[in-house]
């Protein structure tokens, strides 16, 4: 029994690890600071729908940022941090979908990507296996709620429109107008709120 406990420990240890990591790369990539702002202090943005509490809201989030520690997508991660930038980049669609999927699909079936490849958990380097606990699209729609305020309160408004890489391979190589369609606005980051 101590075995498994020591290695669920030394799991939770190196994803943790691992995390803070990539949070301290993103943070440094974007020259963005966290803010000092207690998760308690958020409460209040999340008392919009009477049947939900802010609990409810704040667990859903933090549900979901176990998840994104586990697929390594650590941008997503830092725009739901309580602490996140006021400008921070938004959420990716790519993985947060991918988080819906994971609870709702069959139990024990192998997580993937849209394309067909199988999304690995960071540390065992295994496949991730869906939960398929969400019974009711209550479950999503608490989290969807709990995404949209959660991108207002780091000023990410509007329609969301993903990054490019080729916009982002261009302005690396000096060429900072953006790539042939977006020419003039450059989508280096992810922008606008995830839910719209």
């Amino acid at each position: 029994m101590s075995h498994l406990h020591n290695e669920s420990t030394n799991y939770k240890t190196t994803l943790n690890q691992l995390a803070e990591a990539g949070l301290r790369e993103a943070l440094s990539r974007y020259n963005l600071s966290l803010r000092n702002r207690p998760e308690h202090n958020l409460a209040y943005m999340f008392v919009e729908q009477c049947q939900k509490t802010p609990k409810d809201y704040i667990h859903s989030l933090k549900v979901l940022e176990s998840f994104l520690k586990r697929v390594g997508d650590y941008e997503s991660l830092l725009s739901i941090y309580p602490q996140s930038p006021s400008q921070c980049p938004s959420a990716d669609l790519k993985y947060v979908s991918r988080y819906y999927a994971y609870r709702m699909h069959e139990e024990g079936a192998e997580l993937k990507f849209s394309n067909g490849e199988v999304i690995l958990d960071v540390v065992t380097h295994l496949p991730i296996r869906c939960l398929g606990d969400w019974k009711s699209f209550s479950c999503a729609e608490k989290l969807h709620s709990a995404l949209r305020k959660q991108h207002e309160s780091i000023n990410q408004n509007g329609e969301y429109n993903e990054k490019c890489s080729a916009c982002i391979t261009f302005f690396h190589n000096g060429q900072i107008n953006g790539c042939i369609h977006h020419h003039l606005n450059p989508r280096l980051t992810n922008k606008g709120n995830i839910t719209m």
